[in-house]
């Protein structure tokens, strides 16, 4: 079980990644294939830099999760079904 000091460490990690990234996050995103648009709207939402990165960071690890649920399940019924 994920504990509570676990969470914070993670969490301490991907604040001190954003703050060496700083305004690098945006030619990040463009890499991870966000727009324009989406690249604005996270300026617009979020006031710091820090902020921005992470909300980068953890969208693109909900797209990495779903894609792995997504092979998970084409392996499961193209082996067992």
């Amino acid at each position: 079980m994920v504990g509570e000091e676990q969470i914070s460490k993670a969490q301490l990690r991907l604040t001190d990644i954003a703050e060496h990234l700083e305004s690098d996050w945006i030619a990040l995103a463009q890499q991870l294939g966000l727009t324009p648009d989406d690249i604005s709207s996270i300026r617009r939402d979020y006031q710091y830099v820090v902020e921005q990165v992470c909300y980068v960071n953890c969208s693109w690890c909900i797209v990495c999760f779903l894609l792995l649920i997504i092979h998970y399940y084409y392996y499961y019924y193209y082996y067992y079904c």
